[in-house]
């Protein structure tokens, strides 16, 4: 239940989960896209889906400083082709790029990725200094 609250903010930065005890022990967390992917043209070309599956990779990069594609394949159970798509999308952004060797590499955050992610805290109560 720590966790939950700990990391809800990776997901929805300022969302808090919610927990019903009652016949049934519910637990709702809140998922939304990256706010700053509404900004763009590729908002427009994806369905809700797939702009919540970019914003949970991209809270992945950030929170592990990199992704491999095999990572990305198991993490979210996508195939080779949608991981290579969605990571194009978010290359096309230019959030991320490739480095390193084609079978040793990741996907990190560009220059432009940390300024627009690099100082945001990634859990409620996190200070930037804490990364």
């Amino acid at each position: 239940m720590r966790n939950t609250f700990k990391y809800c903010g990776i997901y929805t930065p300022g969302s808090q989960p919610e927990f019903f005890e009652e016949d049934v022990f519910r637990t709702v967390i809140p998922l939304k896209t990256v706010g700053v992917i509404k900004d763009t043209n590729v908002y427009d070309a994806v369905s809700d889906a797939v702009k919540e599956r970019l914003g949970k990779e991209l809270a992945f990069i950030i929170t592990h400083s990199g992704i491999s594609l095999e990572e990305l394949k198991k993490e979210f159970h996508i195939k080779r082709a949608t991981a290579q798509r969605d990571m194009k999308q978010l290359k096309d952004i230019g959030w991320v790029d490739f480095v390193g060797a084609p079978k040793t590499g990741k996907y990190m955050l560009t220059e432009q990725g940390e300024k627009q992610f690099g100082n945001r805290p990634l859990y409620p109560g996190q200070d930037s200094s804490d990364q």
